[in-house]
């Protein structure tokens, strides 16, 4: 009895614990103390707004430049006391494609980086802006080569298909490797890197030492162009990924007993790959960033494209060449390197020009990465800490260029009317210590230009 007793005393409790939860929305029933909430209602038919939208004026009516303005910013910056070289300019209507001003455009002037147009021009036109990089790996016997194709911008990691540095990932081409070396039954390898893809000289037979930091030797595969930092790069890049490919590897089950280097026999066999991203976006990466080794790999993968040699004088003569067949003015151009920082380079503003009004033109043509790869005043890549503090913040897009001995822009710049010039600026032969006055100078009369 006793037993019964206590039995409906817990559920007499656990039905007023049930009860009150009921009351305060706790658990499911017919009890609540809420406020009953109306049934949803129809969404409701949105009237399109009435107002009137402002017509955005077409560049084409934006006033012209005033060519006196433009034609004394030239004279002022060629006149200046603290330029210690010589100047070479050309304005012109990006609209119209009509000169506006100029002095010495067919002067052949050190470029420094604005080089790196010239090689944009040619590697989307002779390479084409889709094309991938592959990194492959190859089996003979119990040698595995891992065989570079031109990608230095390999990542430690696995592949990343929305990156540019780093689309490719030495893990999982060592994944895909490993699975393969399996099915061969192969459990240990030696493994070579193979960079005979690109012939020697590793650096510009005529680039001075102290600019071997700005860039990598020239070899086809490196892990994030073989960087230390911005502006260091390690040498031995490919033996560099070689290891990472190796203890990756490693983490699949592979044991490596050495890494060295070596080209593969005719006869191995491809066993797995990965690729690059096009390069379209190398291009653009090259551009903002003004990057030296992109530029000298693009370069000498031109060079094999137009069955040259993949080395820097090979690589000279396919970019001149590539330039010449297009139509462009080569008269007493030379080139010495893809990239512009070795000092043998020789080009015109007129040249850059030609190439400026191309890419204004180009809707969605191959060249459309060289334009959209510049950076932009104040905001981006080369171009962050200039013309930070000025009115034209945001609306100068160019290439820089930059030596001790060079100072050059080749780009875009909208007048405060809004009409949109295409100019080119070298100032080479500079005194030591003097480039970064006439930085300043050069900077001066693109906003000058803009006022016109």
């Amino acid at each position: 009895m006793k037993r019964v007793k206590i039995a409906v005393v817990v559920c007499a409790v656990l039905l007023g614990i049930y009860t009150m939860g009921d009351v305060w929305g706790v658990v499911p029933g017919p009890l609540t103390n809420e406020p009953v909430t109306d049934a949803a209602q129809p969404y409701p038919d949105m009237a399109p707004a009435d107002y009137d939208r402002p017509e955005l004026p077409a560049l084409s009516d934006a006033p012209s430049a005033n060519a006196a303005v433009v034609a004394n910013a030239i004279a002022e910056l060629a006149g200046d006391s603290r330029i210690t070289g010589q100047v070479s300019a050309i304005v012109v209507d990006a609209q119209t494609g009509s000169v506006i001003a100029e002095r010495e455009s067919n002067r052949a002037a050190e470029p420094a980086s604005t080089m790196k147009l010239l090689t944009a021009v040619a590697a989307l036109t002779e390479l084409g802006p889709d094309t991938k990089l592959p990194t492959s790996t190859k089996i003979h016997g119990k040698d595995l080569y891992l065989i570079g194709g031109g990608d230095i911008m390999l990542s430690a990691g696995k592949s990343n298909n929305s990156a540019v540095m780093g689309r490719a990932g030495l893990a999982t081409l060592a994944e895909r490797t490993a699975r393969e070396l399996q099915k061969l039954n192969l459990e240990e390898v030696n493994l070579y890197v193979d960079g005979s893809l690109f012939a020697e000289p590793l650096y510009h037979p005529g680039m001075d030492p102290e600019n071997y930091r700005y860039t990598m030797q020239a070899r086809p595969i490196a892990v994030e162009i073989s960087r230390e930092s911005m502006e260091q790069h390690l040498p031995d890049g490919d033996l560099t990924a070689a290891q990472i490919f190796a203890d990756a590897l490693g983490e699949s089950g592979i044991k490596v007993r050495k890494v060295a280097r070596q080209t593969a026999p005719g006869n191995a066999a491809q066993i797995a790959k990965v690729e690059s991203a096009p390069v379209r976006d190398l291009v653009e990466f090259m551009m903002l960033h003004s990057d030296n080794a992109v530029a000298d790999t693009l370069g000498h993968l031109v060079a094999l494209q137009l069955n040259k040699p993949a080395n820097f004088a090979g690589a000279a003569a396919a970019v001149l060449s590539s330039l010449h067949k297009q139509g462009y003015d080569t008269a007493g151009i030379t080139i010495a390197d893809s990239s512009g920082l070795t000092t043998g380079n020789r080009i015109t503003t007129k040249i850059l020009m030609e190439v400026l009004l191309d890419l204004w033109q180009c809707d969605q043509c191959p060249l459309a990465a060289a334009g959209a790869g510049m950076p932009t005043s104040g905001l981006t890549g080369s171009m962050y800490d200039r013309f930070g503090n000025t009115a034209v913040r945001g609306r100068v897009h160019a290439k820089t260029g930059s030596l001790p001995e060079v100072s050059a822009l080749a780009g875009f710049v909208y007048t405060d009317a809004g009409r949109p010039l295409a100019f080119a600026v070298i100032v080479d032969q500079l005194e030591p210590g003097t480039a970064y006055s006439a930085r300043l100078l050069v900077d001066r009369f693109v906003d000058q230009i803009a006022k016109a």
